[in-house]
This record gives C-alpha cells, sequence and structure tokens, in this order.
C-alpha cells in the first residue's frame, strides 16, 4: 500500500525500473509498427492499388442501405478530434504527477496524429478510390480517421494504465474496438482503401508508442529514486 510523502502529499512506493520495463516496451512495439508502416507505405507507392484492395473495392457500394448508414455515423464521430482530448488527458495527468517528459511527449503526440499523418499522405500522395467522390480531402494512405482514432485509443491507454489502473482492461480493449470500427467504416463508405487503414492503425499505434515510450523511459531514469507522484503503478 503506497503511503504519503511526508512534504508533498503524494504516495510513495512506485518502481522506477517497472516503468523503464513499461518504455521499453512501448519503444519496441512502436518501433516494430514502424517497420512495418514503411513497409506498407512502399507496397502502396509501388503498385498503387494492392490485390487486396482491388479486392474489397466494391465493399462500399455493396454494402445494404442500413450498413452504409451505420457506417457513415460511424465515420463521421470517428472525425472528430478524439486524439486531442486523450493527449489533454494525459498531459494534464502527467503534469501534475510531475512526469514531464510524459507531458511533453503527449503534446509531442497531438502534433504528430494531425500534421505528421498529413505529410506522410502528402509524400506517398495515393488518390483516394473512386468511390470516394470529387469533394473527397486530398490524399488517401495513411487513413486519417484511423490514424487518430488510433492514436486516441493508445494514448487513452496508456492513461488508464498509469492513473485508472481498475478499469484499465475494459478501457485498452474498449478503445481498440472503436479504432477497428471507425478504420472498417472508412472502407464500407467507400472513402479509403483497405490499405489505407491499416497505414492509419499502423500510423496511429506506432507514433504514439514510440514518443509515450520514449518519455515514460526518460521520465524513470531521470531519477531512480522516482518522485511519490510519479504516474507508474507499484510493482
Amino acid at each position: 500500500m503506497p503511503v504519503a510523502d511526508g512534504g508533498t502529499g503524494v504516495t510513495a512506493g512506485l518502481s522506477p525500473p517497472r516503468a523503464r520495463r513499461d518504455g521499453r516496451v512501448l519503444l519496441l512495439a512502436g518501433g516494430a509498427g514502424g517497420l512495418l508502416l514503411l513497409v506498407l507505405g512502399w507496397v502502396v507507392d509501388r503498385w498503387a492499388t494492392p490485390g487486396v484492395d482491388r479486392w474489397l473495392a466494391g465493399s462500399g457500394g455493396g454494402s445494404g442501405s442500413t450498413m452504409r448508414s451505420v457506417a457513415d455515423t460511424v465515420s463521421s464521430a470517428g472525425g472528430l478530434p478524439w486524439w486531442w482530448l486523450a493527449c489533454t488527458i494525459l498531459l494534464v495527468g502527467s503534469l501534475r504527477k510531475r512526469q514531464w517528459w510524459t507531458a511533453a511527449a503527449a503534446a509531442v503526440v497531438a502534433l504528430v496524429a494531425g500534421y505528421g499523418r498529413t505529410a506522410l499522405a502528402e509524400w506517398i500522395a495515393r488518390p483516394r478510390p473512386p468511390s470516394a467522390g470529387p469533394d473527397a480531402y486530398l490524399n488517401s494512405f495513411p487513413s486519417g480517421h484511423a490514424a487518430q482514432v488510433t492514436t486516441a485509443a493508445v494514448v487513452l491507454s496508456v492513461w488508464a494504465w498509469y492513473h485508472l489502473r481498475a478499469a484499465a482492461p475494459a478501457i485498452v480493449i474498449g478503445s481498440a474496438v472503436c479504432a477497428m470500427v471507425v478504420g472498417v467504416s472508412r472502407v464500407v463508405t467507400g472513402q479509403h482503401w483497405a490499405t489505407d487503414v491499416a497505414g492509419g492503425w499502423l500510423f496511429g499505434a506506432a507514433a504514439p508508442m514510440l514518443l509515450l515510450g520514449a518519455g515514460i523511459w526518460a521520465d524513470a531514469a531521470r531519477n531512480d529514486n522516482l518522485e511519490p507522484s510519479a504516474p507508474f503503478p507499484s510493482a
């Protein structure tokens, strides 16, 4: 049971080694996701429409009116700035716990989820599917909806892991399901190719994992005897 720290009124008994381990796990997972994203980007750049995209290209047009209506609603909801909300929650929580590097990483994640995805899409410059219509926004790979909702899912999961442990499993699973459903809705509505959504999932997972992993590890390494107010759970 953590005890109150004499001069600060915060809790003690937290584990820097565990925090460093968590940081390394996030870094490794983010690095693996980044490599997969690079491979997928190369495939999309070399073969504009891979076979899986051609196979699924009719998903939107062949869907029933009810499914299409549900997919439109989910897709619209997925376009809201959930990643900003999630990053703000983690930023505020980390500042309150005096985890400066994690807070800084949360701020950078919010920027990368928006501007980084746009820069990558402009670099790949893949056109939208014909079913997207003439008013579809800019380039197709990776899917912005999938990337940003996945970013929100990862950031919210990290926050729950350190600040709301009892509910963390439900939040992690629920967030992941939301990211998957939003991504699928972009294919069903014909706004993206399937590989765009896969790229969005990879981008949305890899970027925050790398940045937050570095922030968590740096906060743990900053002081072997962490401030008792750190957001890291007891071992």
